[in-house]
């Protein structure tokens, strides 16, 4: 827990430094992960990030993403990352990737909330995947997902 309150202490210390965002998830977020921090471009309708979304005996999954922002920061947006899932058993090595929608709207200048959903598919093993089992750590194609996030913005 103490590396987690200095990672997000320092992530947010960058952010106010370069202009960044931070964001946390309360439900894990498809295209921010569990913590994230972007960067806006071209008056705040395109943003890039990298972040952080699973770390534990079993998992580490890093990833970055994109998102299109039709109407500027307070807004709906299009999202597609791309998560690295490093397995520690199972079937080892593979890609996440979502796509989906989701609207965030920053109430004060260093606080907001967003809501997302998205579609996941696996790529690994030489094929893609619609799901992934995270209690025996495997791929297959028997169930679709659509996973949904929510979380607190910070922009700086």
């Amino acid at each position: 827990m103490k590396k987690l309150f200095i990672l997000v202490a320092l992530i947010s210390s960058l952010s106010y430094s370069l202009d960044l965002e931070v964001s946390a998830s309360v439900i894990a977020s498809p295209n921010r992960g569990a913590l994230s921090v972007a960067n806006y471009f071209r008056n705040k309708t395109i943003s890039t990030h990298v972040h952080f979304s699973t770390a534990n005996s079993n998992h580490l999954m890093l990833g970055v993403g994109f998102a299109y922002h039709p109407l500027g920061y307070n807004g709906p947006y299009a999202f597609h990352s791309s998560d690295w899932m490093i397995n520690m058993g199972g079937e080892g090595h593979f890609w996440q990737l979502d796509f989906g929608l989701g609207y965030q709207y920053a109430f004060l200048k260093h606080f907001g909330i967003y809501a997302e959903i998205g579609y996941v598919f696996y790529a690994g093993k030489g094929s893609y995947y619609t799901s992934y089992n995270d209690d025996k750590g495997t791929l297959s194609n028997d169930d679709l997902n659509f996973p949904f996030g929510i979380g607190l913005l910070f922009p700086f």
